[in-house]
């Protein structure tokens, strides 16, 4: 069977920008749009107004009789012409409702270094502390997460512990120059945290 030439028609001018361009859209639009590139000719798509969209006539509601005696079984009357007599069927511009699917961007920004400090001052208990900050690394790890994947159960004791490493090592990192020079550090653990060998006195 020979190659035909399809040309498909479209009232939405959101859709048609979305088959055309490449955007970062949403799961639920670029799945769709994947597939409808994988069984279709992009520059076979054009844009008809819904004026003149005789195939939206169902989906607008009408009577079997209104249905019978309608222009639906043969299309508008420029459809039976050649076809550089139909419309031109581009869109020039970006239509307002395309921003609406594109993917959100959320950054999350959090200098815990420079925070580690403030929060040491202002928590007086120790447990309490190592809490606060694991809820802290957790809060910003779902940020960076598609919230499908964010975690919400309770924290468990493993996530504890390496929360108490972290908070000890940024710290550490703060106060590094006045570490460095007590006699007492000598070297630095596996967790990459600096030890002394001999208790302060």
């Amino acid at each position: 069977m020979p190659d035909l030439k399809v040309t498909l028609w479209s009232d939405s001018t959101t859709a048609l920008w979305w088959i055309k361009e490449y955007g970062n859209w949403s799961v639920f639009v670029a799945n769709r749009v994947k597939e409808i590139r994988q069984l279709t000719q992009i520059q076979s798509w054009k844009y008809v107004s819904g004026n003149t969209n005789i195939a939206d006539l169902l989906s607008r509601g009408c009577s079997p009789r209104q249905m019978l005696n309608s222009r639906w079984w043969e299309g508008p009357s420029w459809l039976k012409q050649n076809s550089e007599y139909w419309p031109d069927g581009e869109i020039s511009c970006e239509p307002q409702e395309v921003n609406e699917e594109k993917k959100k961007t959320r950054i999350a920004n959090v200098d815990l270094a420079n925070d580690a400090p403030l929060l040491i001052c202002n928590v007086s208990d120790y447990d309490k502390m190592i809490r606060v900050f694991t809820w802290v690394l957790r809060f910003v790890n779902n940020c960076r997460k598609n919230y499908k994947k964010c975690k919400e159960h309770e924290l468990s004791v493993i996530v504890i512990e390496n929360s108490e490493k972290q908070l000890i090592r940024l710290t550490q990192t703060y106060y590094l120059p006045d570490v460095e020079s007590l006699k007492c550090v000598t070297f630095i653990d596996n967790d990459n945290i600096l030890r002394g060998k001999k208790n302060l006195k």
